[in-house]
């Protein structure tokens, strides 16, 4: 009998604090919708701040909309730590085009037989992928694919050199940051493709399961013989700027399909932030923008796979850091864009 009526109590008491708990969540979720109506309002009041917002808008992407805020009280701010080259046009000219390295010794030749004839026309057979007048569906399908595979070489390549650093007690001097640079380059490749386009339920299962076949077998020849893997990516990513450079005609000729689907697409605000591109731009220029990181892939990895001394000082460290004061340089004319927009917000205020 007590121990029954010691239960019922328990189950009372439990209800009465969920019931408490689910009360005063909906007071918060309700208080922090009022709020949002609030700022919504002022800012439909407040013109000017609009300026302000497109400026920092770009720093958003990349969080979730939530009525939460930080448990510290700080604002979500994001920015890519990875700096990478931003292209001109007279740059992307250039770097679109296809150039091909002749393989000289008989491992090289090995290596472009397997990805030209192998990989890249096996791949062509397999998902009907008419190089002529590709598809938009066979298109989407071959770059998702093709970006979460070119994602992998350089994270397998950046993690070996950094253990390979800390074996051996000494600095990598530069390595380490190119390869991780070109890992997070493709992963934003694939990631702004994705902005544009759904990934099936196949299509995730042959990403995952690719990711899992190649990833030990790289790192493995990675510390057998780093040559074989750059010179591997080296011809991969010449095979993706012939790619590129393919869908890059197809798009501009009236009359095929790509043409027809995507002549007209808006470039999403992720590929707009990420290589600094212009607010009209179109699907075609983040296309553009793409083939050229993949030509710097190219020239980085063949690069790479000559260098006899693997303790030798990364060839690209001037070119990084050119790129970084360039970054920085755009920082510092965003800032004081959004102060002088600030400034003169409030002197209309006053």
């Amino acid at each position: 009998m007590q121990k029954n009526l010691r239960t019922q109590i328990y189950t009372l008491l439990r209800r009465r604090q969920c019931n408490f708990i689910r009360s005063k969540q909906r007071r918060l979720f309700s208080s922090q919708c009022k709020s949002e109506r609030v700022c919504k309002t002022e800012d439909s009041e407040r013109p000017e701040e609009t300026r302000i917002s497109q400026i920092e808008s770009q720093y958003t992407l990349h969080f979730r909309n939530s009525p939460r805020k930080h448990p510290l009280g700080l604002r979500k701010v994001w920015t890519n730590p990875m700096v990478h080259h931003i292209w001109s046009p007279e740059e992307l000219d250039e770097a679109c085009k296809y150039i091909h390295r002749k393989p000289k010794s008989f491992l090289d030749k090995c290596i472009f037989f397997a990805v030209r004839n192998i990989a890249y026309k096996g791949f062509n057979f397999f998902s009907r992928y008419d190089v002529k007048n590709p598809t938009a569906k066979s298109t989407v399908w071959r770059l998702i694919f093709l970006e979460s595979f070119a994602g992998v070489p350089g994270m397998v390549a950046g993690c070996s050199r950094h253990f390979r650093s800390l074996r051996k007690l000494q600095r990598d001097n530069g390595w380490i940051h190119t390869l991780l640079e070109e890992a997070e380059n493709e992963r934003m490749h694939l990631l702004v493709v994705l902005q544009m386009f759904n990934a099936s339920l196949l299509t995730r299962t042959v990403v995952c399961a690719t990711q899992f076949a190649v990833t030990m077998p790289l790192f493995l020849t990675y510390l057998i013989n780093p040559r074989i893997l750059h010179r591997f990516v080296g011809y991969l990513e010449e095979t993706a700027v012939y790619t590129y450079s393919q869908i890059i005609d197809a798009m501009e000729t009236p009359g095929t399909h790509l043409n027809k689907e995507w002549s007209d697409l808006k470039a999403p605000e992720i590929a707009m932030s990420y290589w600094h591109l212009e607010k009209n731009s179109k699907w075609l220029d983040v296309v553009k923008v793409i083939c050229a990181d993949e030509s710097h892939h190219r020239d980085v990895n063949h690069t790479f796979a000559n260098m006899e001394d693997w303790d030798t000082t990364n060839p690209y460290i001037d070119e990084h850091i050119e790129d970084c004061r360039k970054a920085w340089q755009r920082d510092e004319d965003c800032y004081e864009e959004g102060d002088a927009a600030k400034r003169s917000m409030d002197g209309k205020s006053k």
